[in-house]
């Protein structure tokens, strides 16, 4: 797909950005994807094009599923042509029936690097327990952690640490 790269907003600089997907579902268990795009700009007459490259490979079951990303991007001259910023990721995550039709269980694991030259890494935490109330009706209590690792002399920064209790209806 070649594109403008803007979204639904107008058009606003001659740049376009090129999409290509691919994605695959084999012997109705594993879910493989690969992603890129590229997106060409300019500023103050630099060339700051930016490429995005994700990966995804899944494996689902009626009663679990597991999951994992990985993506990459690469930003030419994102500091005014005086370093690039490559920022990364990593997800896995994995759902799966506890009790049918009452219980189910979720986890989420997430890995960041803003960038190479950036103070922290980040890794985003997700677990909790998804109750069938009654039908269409869900209650899950769950965690959140974000922490950070110090890169270089950064200093340490606390781990944040959210209780929470979504309430999902399904219309």
């Amino acid at each position: 797909m070649i594109g403008n790269g803007t979204g639904a907003k107008p058009e606003n600089n001659k740049y376009k950005k090129i999409y290509l997907e691919v994605h695959a579902r084999l012997d109705d268990k594993y879910l493989l994807e690969a992603y890129t795009d590229y997106a060409g700009s300019s500023t103050n007459g630099i060339n700051t094009g930016t490429t995005t490259i994700k990966g995804f490979a899944g494996y689902q079951v009626p009663d679990f599923t597991l999951g994992v990303s990985v993506a990459s991007q690469i930003r030419k001259n994102a500091y005014q042509n005086t370093m690039n910023s490559d920022p990364s990721g990593v997800s896995i995550f994995t759902h799966g029936t506890l009790i049918k039709d009452k219980l189910n269980g979720f986890a989420r694991y997430d890995f960041y690097n803003p960038d190479k030259s950036g103070n922290y890494d980040e890794n985003f935490v997700l677990f909790g327990l998804d109750y069938l109330a009654a039908k269409n009706v869900h209650f899950m209590p769950n965690f959140w952690i974000n922490g950070y690792n110090a890169k270089g002399n950064a200093q340490t920064q606390k781990a944040d640490v959210v209780a929470r209790v979504t309430f999902f209806y399904k219309f």
